[in-house]
């Protein structure tokens, strides 16, 4: 499949905050059959919840509907941006720019914590826990966390060279999260769907730091979700 993505999509990758519309695209085209938002639709019914690392809010008009409350947090102010744009008309909408190690707000104040593909781009295990640490302070009592991350297998990782990495570090990424009391309850079988790979191509050329050209000769490229899931 051409040359492959080692280290983007990370937390100290300078293109989350240079090329916000990069990232919107992105955004748009993972997970096109909505299995992440059918899967947790039911869940977040009339809840308090907090989306951690939101992107550009490619949920919000999907989940507010369903929600008590719904707060937006992400580090980049562009990306906030672009997803404040689509909340125009929703009450129930709030957004907090800032990192997930210091969260601002309130003790036990949301009943739900769900991130999309965030932790595992946090590449300091002490901060991984820092964090963990600091849902587990705004979450409510009888609150639950849900993770959406990269299964070990499909496309995604081939392309990003993890598939082929003898460390494995997305497996070794899992198992550090389900020794960190998380289960795995769901496996689901995605896809990017992109509008042909000259968008592929020129996507994850873009969102790669080091401007790496890629070889994607398909608009479909498979993506294997994991889904944990942690009661406080």
């Amino acid at each position: 499949m051409g040359k492959q993505i080692k280290n983007s999509l990370t937390e100290n990758s300078e293109s989350y905050y240079k090329y916000a519309s990069i990232y919107e695209q992105f955004s748009l085209c993972e997970d096109a059959p909505k299995k992440v938002f059918n899967f947790l639709k039911p869940l977040l019914k009339n809840k308090k919840v907090l989306d951690i690392w939101c992107w550009s809010g490619k949920y919000i008009s999907l989940f507010a509907p369903f929600c008590e409350s719904i707060i937006w947090l992400d580090i980049s102010d562009k990306l906030l941006d672009i997803a404040k744009n689509k909340t125009k008309n929703m009450k129930n909408v709030s957004f907090l720019q800032g990192s997930a190690i210091n969260i601002n707000l309130e003790d036990s104040s949301v009943w739900l914590v769900y991130w999309t593909w965030f932790l595992w781009s946090i590449q300091n295990i002490e901060n991984i826990k820092k964090i963990l640490k600091e849902i587990d302070r705004v979450l409510a009592p009888d609150g639950i966390i849900y993770l959406i991350e990269n299964s070990e297998n499909g496309a995604f990782e081939d392309i990003r060279g993890r598939s082929v990495n003898p460390q494995k570090p997305t497996k070794q990424f899992n198992d550090f999260l389900l020794n960190e009391w998380f289960e795995r309850i769901s496996v689901l079988e995605s896809y990017f769907l992109f509008e042909n790979s000259s968008q592929a191509n020129e996507i994850f050329s873009s969102i790669r730091d080091d401007k790496l050209q890629f070889s994607i000769q398909t608009n479909k490229l498979e993506h294997i979700i994991s889904i944990f899931r942690r009661n406080k």
